[in-house]
């Protein structure tokens, strides 16, 4: 990647050269600082903010008060005038720079600070951000900006939280100058402060508006380490997914011995290391290779040991539940269970006057306290560890040829509006997840029959369903475009129900699909649409014929599937997934719609 500040350089306006000089110097003097990249304690920002909030509210109330003066009282001068009218329209502004930095108390604390005189200590992001703002006379650009950031970075890597909070210091740092400025107008002093009070208001109202994802990215100095990734999957993978990564990295470097960049070179180490230790599964190779795999998976342990790690006491507890997982739940009911019946039994053991009659009670009591038991593991289980999203390779511009997918939704043919409703659905599905690559089909049979079908078990509803696929793939024919199909069973006799019925309804649908994907068997022998398709497909997604699919989200599943951490690895000799996944349940919501059918269902919909 060629360097972001001789980029950025060719983009800066005639007085470049001044301006990238004067940047260099400021990013030089915070380069100067000492500081203390562990802070012990939650330091003294908050006064700044606390005193940042009454300040406003007080000018809020001058603005208003001047405001009603009119013309009877003696004015300031015209600028002065002008500028507090501006000001005056713009407090919502202020309001949302101080609420952009007091929403951020909490992380504060923990970012390092730069050690002035007297031992006083601020967080060096704000420290810089005034730095920065001052040597380009508040007026920000991206340009400026990031050849600051990388002229600081050369000498000292801000860390990821440091990165990530830079911009609501840079309003704050806004802020406060305006409201300095703002006072010395209305104490009617200080008139060279209007020159430079529209910049630096035209500034705040631009730094909300710009794409901090993209300016931010390429300023994250360890980030190059990680698209250096083996198995090539970092670079591949969505913002979401990145970011995790980079927060896992950033957790590991404050509880270790290690810089951030330190420790993304160690998870890089030790997935290189993995290409000459090839293993037997080339997927369980992929996944150490990967360098995700020493940072949220199985790998970490190495990892941790590498970097100098440190736990904290919830982390041991942690890590200890999930080597164990089955020992702890399994454990942790029966011990619940027992405790329980002791305690409801022990008080009254006396009354017994039979080994039978205590056994009855101890049966009698068994099951409710083990239902409580489970219900007090799963909500221990669910309290101590938060939810994690599976990384996920970014798939939003398309699903790549090896990945093709087949969303299928299975269903019986009842009557034509019914028919004339599953293809307008999956037209939704379509218009919604628009890719290539990713096809859909609707897997029918009919309805059960006493009689024996017609020839062929042919049926109009059938026809009608065949006719509906082709004009949907005759309307949106492109090579860009996923295609239509249609895949339709016989109906068979059931000699235990006593009726013609296609074979395990849903299930079987399902099961005979697989078999033709797999080249086993066929058992659709009613097919429409471009089934050449069907030779390529990776991964089925099944849907109910009533369920919706939202935009982007089947690109986002098959996405998590072909993550190298979530491939399936398949024992040879016990026939299960024992790394990875083999089905993957996405989260359902429930519709406002569909909330409102009944009460059961709006109560269940939350």
């Amino acid at each position: 990647m060629a360097d972001l500040a001789s980029i950025l350089e060719s983009q800066l306006p005639d007085s470049r050269d001044e301006s990238l000089h004067r940047v260099q110097d400021a990013a030089r003097l915070v380069a100067s600082w000492d500081v203390n990249h562990r802070p012990s304690s939650p330091g003294s920002f908050d006064g700044r903010i606390n005193g940042a909030a009454r300040s406003l509210a007080q000018l809020e109330k001058c603005l208003a008060r001047d405001a009603g003066k009119g013309s009877e009282q003696d004015p300031p001068a015209e600028s002065s005038r002008q500028a507090l009218r501006e000001l005056r329209g713009h407090v919502r502004l202020l309001h949302l720079a101080l609420a952009a930095v007091a929403d951020r108390q909490g992380l504060i604390g923990s970012l390092p600070r730069a050690v002035f005189a007297e031992r006083r200590e601020e967080p060096r992001i704000a420290a810089a951000a005034s730095a920065y703002l001052n040597s380009v006379e508040g007026t920000f650009t991206p340009s400026t900006f990031c050849a600051f950031v990388e002229a600081l970075q050369a000498h000292d890597p801000l860390t990821l939280d440091e990165l990530w909070v830079i911009a609501p210091f840079l309003q704050f740092a806004l802020l406060e100058s305006l409201l300095h400025d703002a006072f010395a107008l209305l104490r009617q002093k200080h008139a060279e402060s209007v020159s430079s009070f529209s910049t630096r208001l035209n500034s705040l109202q631009s730094i909300p508006q710009v794409d901090w994802v993209s300016l931010i990215e390429p300023l994250i100095v360890f980030d190059a380490v990680l698209r250096q990734d083996p198995a090539g999957a970092y670079e591949k993978m969505d913002f979401e997914s990145r970011q995790a990564y980079r927060n896992r990295i950033a957790q590991i470097a404050r509880r270790s011995d290690s810089t951030e960049l330190e420790v993304a070179k160690a998870a890089l180490e030790l997935a290189g290391q993995c290409s000459q230790q090839p293993s037997g599964d080339p997927r369980m190779q992929q996944r150490r290779l990967h360098i995700g795999y020493y940072l949220i998976d199985k790998g970490f342990s190495r990892l941790a040991s590498h970097v100098g790690f440190h736990p904290t006491p919830a982390w041991r507890v942690r890590a200890w539940v999930r080597d164990f997982a089955e020992d702890f739940y399994i454990g942790g009911v029966l011990v619940l269970s027992f405790v329980a019946l002791a305690l409801a039994l022990f008080p009254v053991l006396s009354r017994f006057n039979s080994v039978s009659s205590l056994v009855f009670a101890f049966l009698l009591l068994l099951p409710p306290t083990m239902q409580i038991a489970v219900d007090l593991v799963n909500h221990f289980v669910t309290d101590l560890f938060a939810p994690e999203s599976l990384p996920k390779l970014d798939f939003s511009k398309g699903i790549p040829d090896d990945r093709a997918t087949l969303v299928v939704v299975p269903s019986l043919l009842l009557n034509e509006p019914q028919v004339h409703e599953l293809v307008n659905n999956l037209e939704v599905r379509f218009l919604a997840n628009r890719q290539l690559n990713l096809h859909f089909a609707l897997l029918t049979d009919l309805r059960d029959s006493v009689t024996k079908p017609r020839e062929g078990d042919a049926d109009p509803l059938v026809d009608l369903a065949i006719r509906l696929i082709d004009e949907l793939n005759a309307k949106y024919a492109s090579p860009q475009n996923g295609s239509f199909l249609f895949l339709h069973r016989h109906r068979i006799f059931n000699r235990r129900q006593g009726v013609w019925m296609s074979w395990e309804r849903k299930r079987g649908k399902l099961l005979d699909l697989n078999n033709l994907l797999t080249g086993e068997h066929d058992a659709f022998p009613i097919k429409a649409g471009p089934i050449e398709k069907l030779r390529g497909i990776r991964y089925v997604l099944t849907l109910d014929s009533d369920t919706q699919l939202p935009s982007g989200t089947a690109g986002r599943l098959v996405g998590a599937m072909a993550h190298p951490l979530n491939q399936a690895v398949i024992d040879p000799r016990l026939r299960i997934v024992t790394s990875g996944y083999g089905i993957l349940q996405p989260r359902i919501g429930v519709a406002v719609r569909s909330a409102l059918r009944s009460r059961l269902a709006a109560i269940f919909s939350g």
